[in-house]
């Protein structure tokens, strides 16, 4: 929560704080937060960590990618265009990960 707050608050002091900022927000901080937690849990939550982690590297991507609509110049070199392929190299993995982090009854 305390990194959510803060993310807030710098985005409100930047002048950017804008309603679609602000969900993006609350939702990558969270995602940081539980995937911190989830690789603290050591080897009871090493998949479902892990799995978190790779779909932080698919949103970063998502995100490079989505930038493109906002800042028109920065759609270009190596970085954007692994951004492209990147989300769905980390998006299947994080998936598998974390459904096989599910434990069995």
């Amino acid at each position: 929560m305390g990194l959510t707050v803060a993310a807030l608050a710098v985005a409100a002091l930047l002048r950017a704080l804008e309603p679609l900022t602000a969900v993006t927000l609350c939702y990558f901080a969270e995602l940081a937060c539980n995937t911190v937690s989830a690789l603290r849990l050591g080897r009871r939550g090493r998949c479902f960590g892990l799995g978190l982690l790779l779909f932080v590297g698919c949103d970063l991507c998502v995100g490079l990618h989505n930038l493109a609509a906002f800042l028109p110049v920065v759609d270009t070199g190596p970085l954007f265009s692994f951004a492209q392929v990147g989300m769905w190299l980390f998006y299947l993995p994080s998936q598998v990960l974390i459904t096989l982090s599910v434990r069995k009854k």
